[in-house]
C-alpha cells in the first residue's frame, strides 16, 4: 500500500496539502477557545461524517474503478445476449459518472427550504436514507447483474450529497461557540479533502480497486450513513432554526441547547 500510494503521490499530495493547511488553520483557532468540549467534538465528527465525508468520497471515488465498471457492462450486456458497442459502453459509463452531479443538481436546490422547513438534524436524517440506499445500490449492482443499479445508485447519493453541502456547513457553524464558528466552518470542507483522499488510496489497486471490490468501493458510504442515523439523535438542532420557527424562543435567545452547547444569536 505504501508503494503504491508513493507511485500516485502526484495525485494525492494536492490533498494533503490542503487537509495540513485546513488542520493548521482550525488547530490555531481552536487553540485560542475555551469554549470547546468533549461533546461539541462529537457532535461535529458525527455532523461531518455523514455528510461532508460521503461528499467528498464520493466525488473521489468514481476515478479508479472506471475501467472495471466498463467491463461489467460489457459483461452484463452479454449475458443479456446483446453485443455491447463502444458507443454503447462508453455512454453507459459517462451516465454512471454524470449521475451524481445530475442528483447534486437537485439536491442543491432543496437543501436550504428544506433544513429552513425541518430543521437541519431531521433534514440530515432524512437525506442519508437515500444515500445509504444508493450506497446500498451500487454495492449489491454485481450480486444483481445489473449496472442500471449504479445509475440509480449514484444519482441517489448525488442528490443527498448535494443537499448536504447547503446544510452541513451551516448546522456546523450555527451550533458551534461564536469564538470557533469559523473554525467549525472549516471542518467541512477537511471533512471534504480528508475523504477524497482516502477514497483516492482505497482505489489503488493494491487495496480495493479490483475486480472483486470495487462495488464495495462505491458503496462503502453505507458506513458514515449508518453511523449518523444512529447517532445524529444525539446532537442537538440549531438554535438559529429553533428562534427562527419559535419552538423554544427562550432556548434560542440565552442561546442555551441541551446544555451542551453555547451560542450568541445576532
Amino acid at each position: 500500500v505504501i508503494w503504491a500510494i508513493r507511485e500516485n503521490r502526484k495525485t494525492l499530495i494536492p490533498s494533503l496539502h490542503l487537509i495540513i493547511s485546513l488542520t493548521s488553520v482550525l488547530r490555531k483557532v481552536c487553540g485560542r477557545s475555551t469554549m470547546l468540549n468533549l461533546r461539541f467534538v462529537y457532535a461535529t465528527f458525527v455532523i461531518a461524517f455523514g455528510s461532508s465525508f460521503q461528499f467528498g468520497y464520493q466525488t473521489g471515488v468514481i476515478n479508479a474503478p472506471i475501467k472495471l465498471m466498463e467491463d461489467f457492462i460489457r459483461n452484463v450486456t452479454l449475458s443479456r445476449n446483446k453485443l455491447p458497442s463502444k458507443e454503447f459502453v462508453s455512454a453507459m459509463s459517462s451516465l454512471i459518472v454524470a449521475g451524481f452531479p445530475i442528483g447534486g443538481v437537485f439536491g442543491a436546490l432543496i437543501g436550504s427550504p428544506m433544513s429552513n422547513k425541518m430543521g437541519r438534524k431531521l433534514s440530515l436524517f432524512i437525506l442519508n436514507v437515500p444515500m445509504a440506499a444508493g450506497s446500498l445500490l451500487m454495492m449489491c449492482s454485481v450480486l444483481a447483474n445489473t449496472f442500471e443499479m449504479i445509475i440509480v445508485g449514484r444519482v441517489l447519493v448525488g442528490l443527498a450529497c448535494g443537499a448536504f453541502t447547503a446544510i452541513a456547513p451551516v448546522y456546523l457553524a450555527e451550533i458551534a461557540p461564536v469564538s470557533i464558528r469559523g473554525a467549525a466552518g472549516i471542518v467541512h470542507q477537511l471533512a471534504v479533502v480528508t475523504a477524497l483522499l482516502i477514497s483516492q488510496i482505497f482505489g489503488l489497486t493494491e487495496v480495493m480497486g479490483t475486480a472483486t471490490l470495487w462495488p464495495y468501493l462505491l458503496g462503502l458510504t453505507i458506513i458514515p450513513s449508518v453511523v449518523l442515523l444512529l447517532l445524529l439523535w444525539t446532537c442537538p438542532d440549531s438554535p438559529r432554526y429553533i428562534l427562527l420557527n419559535r419552538l423554544n424562543e427562550e432556548s434560542a435567545k440565552t442561546g442555551k441547547v441541551d446544555n451542551v452547547f453555547y451560542t450568541h444569536l445576532p
